[in-house]
């Protein structure tokens, strides 16, 4: 039983840099980053990366993960949360732009 308890603690410990960046309550904001790449690099695959859906989906998607992050602030260091906020916003205007050029 001890040994079942130590290799658990080995687990958890061993994923801590899942959720070391992120404020408490949102544990799990690395999950929907990796959700959100999944989703906009399917986005793109399956619509295909030069239509005009594929981008603009691809858009759509940028732009409801950049609302989240501003809305809820996940990151604890405000100099971490500013540099993703305009990570963010710099891959959806550019998406928001392959739109136009595709009209």
């Amino acid at each position: 039983r001890n040994r079942n308890s130590s290799a658990r603690a080995d687990l958890f410990k061993s994923l801590e840099f899942l959720d070391e960046n992120y404020e408490t309550k949102f544990w799990y904001w690395e999950l929907m980053e990796i959700a959100r790449k999944f989703l906009l690099t399917c986005g793109i695959q399956y619509f295909g990366g030069n239509s005009l859906s594929g981008v603009a989906i691809a858009a759509l998607i940028a732009n409801v993960f950049l609302l989240l992050h501003a809305q809820f602030k996940p990151i604890k260091r405000k100099s971490e949360h500013w540099l993703q906020l305009l990570s963010l916003l710099v891959i959806s205007l550019s998406l928001m732009l392959g739109t136009l050029i595709a009209l």
